[in-house]
């Protein structure tokens, strides 16, 4: 499962479909996201304030949870959330930056056996991360929902995505 489906979520979508994985579920509420999530290949697109994700997912895997959960928001709620979706055993990758502190009772971890890992821009991953989007398997080009000049960074830029994220994936700068 993806949590979060912006623009380091949906490449990460399309990392686990390029990897292999059968099904690839996406926890998104934003309109756009769930929209692009469905076209790069989400099995299903769960949205948290349409229904109880993890009941939803113990649905969508015969009452199992995921094999591994990756976080891509930083949200208070969504790393915990991510280790709640993983099966006995499972794994939970933390990618998102948090700005507050999250809360998660540690027996969740203990009782079910699951691991946790945290994931920061690896250089190590970069030729491999080239050589997707070069082959094909990563599409990047539709995530671009604008393109602005440096001078335009604070009013078209970041203005932009607070004031419209349902509607806005990825705006790219341009030097000149």
């Amino acid at each position: 499962a993806i949590v979060g489906a912006g623009p380091i979520g949906l490449v990460t979508l399309q990392a686990a479909r390029a990897a292999g994985a059968s099904k690839v579920f996406c926890i998104e509420i934003a309109k756009a996201r769930k929209e692009f999530a469905q076209k790069l290949g989400a099995t299903a697109v769960v949205d948290p304030t349409e229904t109880d994700v993890i009941e939803e997912i113990r649905r969508l895997t015969d009452g199992l949870g995921v094999d591994v959960a990756i976080e891509c928001v930083g949200g208070e709620g969504t790393a915990p959330l991510a280790i709640q979706l993983t099966r006995v055993g499972g794994r939970a990758v933390i990618v998102g930056i948090f700005e507050k502190p999250s809360q998660l009772h540690f027996n969740e971890l203990v009782f079910y056996e699951k691991e946790v890992y945290g994931s920061l821009a690896y250089y190590g991953e970069f030729d491999t991360a080239i050589a997707l989007l070069a082959d094909g398997r990563i599409v990047g080009e539709p995530l671009i929902t604008g393109k602005i000049k440096l001078d335009e960074i604070v009013e078209k830029g970041f203005e932009e995505l607070i004031a419209h994220k349902e509607s806005n994936i990825k705006i790219l700068v341009s030097p000149d």
